[in-house]
Parts: structure tokens; C-alpha cells; sequence
């Protein structure tokens, strides 16, 4: 039988043998103390619940003001180190880079990562259809930039909408204040695109698509005969070079 039970006092959870949790020598089942030296407890004492055991995932970290949001970001490593800023990707977040940013601060770099607007611990406004983009991530990454340090060359860290982001960003900062560029898993380009963006046929042929095929009674059809194991393999060796590495299973 699985166990649900509470941990007491302790920072992590301790799995013992059987599955159970067990914290400073004690087995905590449903709420209870067992003795942990006999094999049947002669008395059961009800424990009051003063922390999970599963540990807790930090999620905010420090603030910066930008026009009238607070965005969340996190910073690492030496002072006086080289500056890195981590972009993370469309619906990720700071935590995108937990296992890169303790890394590169011990590698003496300054690390930073922040939440673009609209994801993790940042705000999320309503901005209107079309207005969250491309323009308004790198306005935000570039007043980072000059907020954290207005005179040092930065490195840029972007991960699949980050890379574009980041991108943006060095050209609008110049070879002044960029110093190099990392894309990971670089999209080409935003998920969609804004109608007014089109000329009038391409404008109306995307309309006529969308409404058709993405409407909510012929959509989920149409969805449901897309997605064929042949249809994922053929999506993912557009974007993966050896798709045997990724994912085997559709090999």
C-alpha cells in the first residue's frame, strides 16, 4: 500500500525500504507515528503536520522593475565574473536552467535568468491578441542588459524562442555590449503570425485555414488524423538531424 503521509521537521524526503518515507527514524504513515523498533506499535500517536516531505521547488527569485511589471529573475556566481544571460523558451522558465546555472557560476561566470513577461513568476497582463512577441521579449531582455550592467560585454544563452530573442537582442545592443551568442534547439520563427503582417490573399487564405481546421467542431477531428506516429517522425527529423538519438521509440 502506497503511503500519502506528512514528513516532520524534515528539509527532504528520506525513502526507506518498502516505499515508505521515513524522517529522522520515524515512518510516517497517513498522518501517525509508527515505532520504528517494533513490529507492531503498542500506541499510535497522532503527529500534527508541519511540513511536506516532498521538497519545495523555489520559484521566485528577485525583482526587476520594468514599465509597470515586476519581472522575476535569478543571479549567480562571481561579482566580478563574465556575464551570461540565460533566455529561456516559449512556456518555460527560470527553472528551464536549473541544471546550467549552478554550473556556470562555478565556472566564475555572473549568471543570470529571468522569466520573460507573460511566464514563470513573471507577470502575466493582458495584452491583446498578437502582443505578446518577439519585439516586446527583447525590449525587456535589452532593459535587463542595461539595468545589471550597463558596461560589460554579455553573453547570450537562448534556448528555442530564447536563441531568436537573443538574436534580436544582439542586434539591437551591437558587437559593443554582445560578446557571443548561444542558440540551443533555435526556432526559425513565432508559432503563429499576425494577419495584418500578410498581404490580403495570403491574409484571407490564412483566415479561411484557421476557421476551417481549427474551429472547435471540425478541429479536434482534425487533430485526432494529424497526429499518426508517421506525421511526429516526419515533424521531428525536419528539426532533428539524428532522430534516432532523440527518440527511438519512433524509429
Amino acid at each position: 500500500m502506497s503511503s500519502t503521509g506528512l514528513c516532520f521537521g524534515a528539509p527532504l524526503p528520506i525513502v526507506g525500504r518498502g516505499g515508505q518515507r521515513v524522517c529522522e527514524g520515524r515512518s510516517v504513515l497517513h498522518g501517525v507515528r509508527q515505532s520504528a523498533s517494533a513490529a507492531r506499535p503498542a500506541r499510535l500517536t497522532p503527529l500534527l503536520p508541519t511540513r511536506m516531505c516532498a521538497p519545495i521547488v523555489q520559484r521566485e527569485f528577485s525583482k526587476f522593475s520594468w514599465k509597470e511589471w515586476e519581472i522575476s529573475y535569478r543571479v549567480e556566481g562571481n561579482p566580478d565574473g563574465p556575464r551570461v544571460l540565460l533566455v529561456h523558451g516559449f512556456g518555460a522558465n527560470i527553472m528551464h536552467w536549473r541544471k546550467n546555472i549552478d554550473v556556470l557560476a562555478e565556472a566564475g561566470y555572473r549568471v543570470y535568468a529571468l522569466d520573460l513577461l507573460g511566464f514563470g513568476a513573471s507577470p502575466k497582463p493582458d495584452l491583446g491578441r498578437g502582443n505578446y512577441n518577439l519585439e516586446l521579449w527583447r525590449d525587456l531582455c535589452v532593459a535587463f542588459i542595461q539595468w545589471a550592467d550597463s558596461e560589460a560585454q554579455w553573453n547570450l544563452v537562448g534556448n528555442s524562442i530564447g536563441s531568436l530573442v537573443s538574436q534580436m537582442v544582439a542586434v539591437e545592443l551591437g558587437n559593443e555590449r554582445i560578446r557571443s551568442l548561444c542558440f540551443m534547439n533555435s526556432s526559425s520563427a513565432m508559432v503563429s503570425f499576425r494577419l495584418s503582417e500578410l498581404n490580403p490573399i495570403a491574409a484571407f487564405i490564412a483566415w479561411l485555414f484557421n476557421t476551417i481546421l481549427f474551429n472547435r467542431f471540425t478541429g479536434p477531428s482534425f487533430f485526432e488524423n494529424f497526429r499518426t506516429r508517421e506525421n511526429v517522425k516526419s515533424v521531428l527529423e525536419q528539426v532533428r538531424c539524428h532522430i534516432y538519438m532523440y527518440t527511438p521509440v519512433l524509429t
